[in-house]
């Protein structure tokens, strides 16, 4: 078969790129160095001293170069093509230039195997280190259970080149995650070749829907989007570093498929020796003979679950911006008659907010304490209620008795520094149906969300059996409200409500469902944030036992 033909073997072939994860050695080997030394030539010089490893390199680089004529990224052709030839498969997938180059990344003998790969990996690094830095969350998976090698809180290193997803739906394919079985996803903050998009998964050449799978959540720092360089540019590429460095951040088990979230951490030194100066490559490209052989949130029972919303953009929530502020003891009073317990619930929160971080005042801090709390009955609780009637096509008259608790409690969130990050929350129900690729929603309710995707494994969020969905949100006006949360363990970030997403992409796995969103700008606020916020002027109110 032809390098760069699309059939179904082609495709079953590059999906492995993101599951080429396998071999990664636990222990911590060698620096990568020696090729930071070598001079830049084209392409075609560059692979000279691998042509007895990989035969077939001379027509790869042709059908690259091109396919490379008119490069982006102010790349220079030698420069793109050199990712182009990183990203094609070959007839044996076991000899594509990826896999062979990874095998040796990850050697401990690597130093001696690498020296014939040293002017390539010159050119192809310069490649890569003049594309932009990308810190975003990226997805990849393989079809075996690798939960073991990755225990929370432990350092790893990937010595290889990583392939990932911006897209979850790229993971599907059953040659990467598939729906059933044994499976691992890795949630990762990035450097390898990765995807953004959780529907790539999806693909049964990528993880599939059955056995055993592993699926990588990976906050990345450093990635490089290679889509306008890549062979394959719908699989949304990102390729990580080799010698990328990460933290585990958290497991979470869903049975046969197992979600490790990964964020890249910054080594003493670094593993990968760059060039010294990545600049366009001084050479001229050498012509081609065309005769040449031709990539709940465990809320805390139910706050973290509670996602269903009003479909329709109803109107905008807005009066509690004009209100005074008040103290949260004066601000709840309009609410006792549907909250019985709300005065007692202020008494403890105020005790456990004497001395509040943020710069809030103990009202501020208070009233973010109290929208946690659990009431003994779920449905009674403050957030409960409250998210309800958010919901509610009749909100504006129901939210008139909440105007004096929202002004204090908006407030508070405003005045806490926004979160751009990627974040979790889970239900046990299949909503797959209500979120479509592309679509724009909105909750209209808070949201409550978890920066850690272990907090979902609990009964009273996901679970590991029946019907789940599982959103991964990648949010730019998160709230992080840890030091004012009667669970500060939760790693909570609430989401305001009124917050817009797109619909990125969606993974099936069987009974869960991964739903990729990313929070976008409404053209106007809908909810009407306070005029400026401050610290509240007013003095707190003694409460009686």
């Amino acid at each position: 078969m032809a390098a760069g033909e699309r059939g179904e073997e082609s495709a079953a072939q590059r999906m492995q790129r993101i599951s080429d994860i396998t071999d990664e050695a636990p222990r911590f080997i060698a620096h990568i160095s020696g090729c930071e030394k070598m001079p830049l030539v084209s392409l075609e010089e560059a692979v000279e001293p691998l042509v007895s490893i990989l035969p077939d390199v001379r027509r790869c680089v042709y059908v690259a170069k091109t396919r490379c004529e008119n490069p982006a990224d102010g790349l220079t052709q030698d420069e793109s093509a050199s990712i182009m030839l990183y990203t094609m498969e070959w007839e044996s997938v076991d000899e594509s230039l990826y896999r062979v180059l990874n095998k040796i990344l990850r050697s401990e003998d690597r130093r001696r195997q690498l020296k014939p790969w040293h002017l390539f990996l010159r050119l192809f690094l310069n490649a890569l280190f003049r594309l932009p830095l990308l810190s975003t969350t990226v997805y990849r998976g393989v079809r075996l259970d690798l939960r073991r090698q990755y225990r929370e809180g432990e350092t790893i290193v990937w010595w290889g080149f990583s392939d990932c997803t911006t897209s979850v739906g790229v993971l599907e394919s059953e040659l990467c995650l598939g729906m059933t079985g044994h499976r691992t996803m890795f949630a990762i903050k990035c450097h390898s070749d990765c995807t953004t998009s959780v529907g790539v998964l999806e693909s049964e050449l990528c993880l599939g829907m059955t056995g055993h799978r592993t699926m990588f959540a990976i906050k990345c720092h450093s990635g490089r989007d290679i889509r306008k360089h890549s062979m394959y540019p719908k699989e949304n590429a990102v390729l990580l570093m080799a010698g990328t460095q990460f933290r585990v951040i958290s497991c979470l088990n869903q049975g046969d498929l197992h979600i490790i979230q990964l964020e890249e951490t910054i080594p003493p030194l670094p593993l990968v020796q760059p060039p010294t100066k990545p600049a366009p490559s001084p050479i001229i490209s050498i012509p081609v003979d065309d005769g040449a052989p031709a990539e709940a949130f465990v809320q805390r029972d139910s706050y973290f679950k509670d996602v269903n919303m009003w479909p329709e953009l109803i109107p905008f929530i807005r009066g509690c911006e004009k209100m005074p502020l008040v103290s949260l003891e004066e601000a709840v009073e309009p609410l006792v008659s549907i909250l019985p317990d709300v005065r007692r619930r202020v008494y403890i929160s105020k005790e456990n907010c004497e001395n509040p971080a943020d710069g809030l005042t103990q009202d501020e801090s208070a009233s973010i304490m109290l929208y946690t709390m659990e009431w003994e009955s779920v449905d009674v609780s403050l957030y409960r209620v409250l998210n309800k009637i958010l919901r509610s096509e009749d909100r504006k008259r129901q939210l008139k008795r909440w105007h004096l608790f929202l002004r204090l409690f908006l407030n508070a969130l405003f005045r806490l520094p926004l979160l751009s990050s990627t974040v979790y929350r889970g239900v046990r129900l299949d909503l797959s149906m209500q979120y479509r690729e592309g679509e724009t929603i909105v909750w209209w309710e808070f949201s409550d969300c978890t920066t850690s995707v272990g907090v979902l494994e609990s009964e009273l969020c996901l679970g590991m059996t029946g019907h789940r969905t599982m959103f991964a949100i990648k949010c730019h006006s998160g709230r992080d409200i840890r030091k004012h949360s009667m669970y500060p363990k939760e790693n909570a970030v609430l989401l305001m409500a009124g917050t817009q997403f797109r619909v990125i992409s969606c993974l099936n796995q069987g009974d869960l469902h991964i739903i990729q969103l990313e929070e976008t700008i409404p053209p106007l606020p809908l909810v009407q944030p306070p005029t400026k916020p401050a610290p509240s002027p007013i003095i707190s109110i003694p409460v009686g036992e």
